[in-house]
């Protein structure tokens, strides 16, 4: 039994990080302004828009997800893993 995995499009790439750059170049500097270290702005804006970024690619781009509960669910469990290596990385480095 031959186990065959989809190749991730290069359009999806590209959508990942345009909405990550963009979030953490757009809401990073408001959250520190607001009081919040550079590092806990940097953890929130990078775990949200991860988290959003392979919503959208996985549902729109790769056309993967078809109902919303699908959406929610592949959205609540990308923030889970996404917050978990942020953290790792921002805090734990």
């Amino acid at each position: 039994m031959e186990l065959k995995m989809k190749r991730i499009g290069f359009k999806s790439v590209f959508t990942f990080l345009l909405i990550v750059c963009l979030t953490n170049v757009i809401f990073s500097n408001p959250l520190t302004m607001l009081g919040l270290s550079t590092d806990t702005s940097l953890f929130i804006c990078t775990s949200f828009s991860a988290a959003l970024a392979i919503t959208v690619c996985a549902s729109y781009v790769e056309k993967l997800l078809k109902s919303k509960k699908q959406m929610i669910t592949c959205f609540f469990l990308s923030l889970v893993v996404c917050s978990a290596g942020t953290y790792f990385l921002i805090f734990l480095n």
